[in-house]
């Protein structure tokens, strides 16, 4: 957890969608950043090649892309409707400047 963060675009590609958070000296934003870590097996991957990983990566970060509206706005859905399977209505006030649009977390991670 990253304390008086904010969260920016990190994308590196056209057509792919990466953030990470960072915070300043002062940490004076009202924000913090968090992640949720999972583990990725190579059964998750479409093929044994050795750069299968990278692609299931990519994979992700075309889908974050897309579903963000193409714009680098950025999928967003509360936590507990993604636990409970139901789409959020009303996202939360965020540190990411671009933007963010409800959408179904379900369709861009497997």
């Amino acid at each position: 957890m990253c304390p008086g963060g904010e969260v920016v675009n990190a994308s590196s590609e056209q057509g792919m969608l990466v953030l990470n958070g960072m915070s300043y000296s002062r940490r004076s934003s009202p924000f913090s950043n968090a992640a949720l870590v999972v583990r990725c097996h190579t059964d998750d991957y479409k093929s044994t090649s050795p750069l299968a990983g990278i692609e299931f990566q990519k994979e992700i970060e075309r889908k974050a892309f897309n579903e963000g509206g193409k714009n680098w706005e950025v999928p967003a859905q509360n936590l507990v409707n993604f636990l409970g399977e139901k789409s959020s209505a009303g996202l939360h006030e965020n540190s990411y400047k671009m933007g963010i649009v409800s959408a179904d977390m379900k369709d861009i991670f497997p």
